[in-house]
């Protein structure tokens, strides 16, 4: 009886089908991230992007006399685009005998939804800057903090937008009174790129 049942048992197991051995499901495609783009308010500082040649002044302090500047000042694109990366370099003349380099930059930050900058300098000089209002009214003004010559103080630029082959740039410093801003330095650019102006007709023929 024992051994009927056994043979019973031993049937009913070989009848279930064996498992497949199926490999395992491959995992759904990963949804590629987005490659970023440049945001289009960097278009806004298009203008300045070339070659120029720039005249400054810059007036008297406790640190410095009174003289004038001559320098290049180089604007393109960097870093995939995100970012306009210039240099200015002023020349060694017997009037500026120590020549300053600085690097600077600008893109838009589209977090903040407004223009970001800054720059550094050969003397250890650096800056982080903004500009709230953008381009208005052809002016471009940057505000932030300066550090420089071991302190640290609130200061601006303002630009005066391309126009002719020309654009303007002034830096103030805030007083200590937190009024009264003191120039820093004046210069004018012009396209280093452009071809140079007819000559006058001579009012004598």
């Amino acid at each position: 009886m024992r051994s009927g049942l056994l043979v019973v048992l031993l049937g009913s197991l070989c009848a279930v089908p064996a498992r497949s051995q199926e490999p395992p499901a491959e995992p759904a495609p990963r949804t590629p991230t987005p490659v970023p783009t440049p945001a289009d308010g960097i278009a806004l500082l298009q203008p300045f992007e070339g070659r120029w040649t720039c005249e400054g002044e810059v007036p008297g302090t406790l640190l410095s006399r009174a003289h004038k500047t001559r320098s290049t000042v180089t604007v393109r694109k960097d870093l995939d685009g995100f970012w306009w990366a210039g240099r200015s370099v002023q020349e060694k003349t017997a009037d500026n005998p120590q020549p300053v380099t600085r690097l600077f930059f600008w893109s838009w930050d589209t977090t903040l939804g407004e223009l970001v900058g800054g720059w550094l300098d050969s003397r250890g000089g650096w800056s982080a800057q903004t500009s709230i209002l953008g381009v208005k009214d052809g002016r471009l003004e940057w505000a932030g903090h300066v550090t420089l010559i071991g302190s640290k103080v609130i200061a601006r630029e303002i630009y005066t937008m391309p126009a002719g082959g020309t654009f303007t740039r002034r830096f103030e410093v805030l007083d200590m009174d937190g009024l009264t801003w003191i120039r820093g330095t004046d210069e004018t650019c012009r396209n280093a790129d452009a071809p140079p102006p007819p000559p006058r007709p001579d009012p004598a023929r």
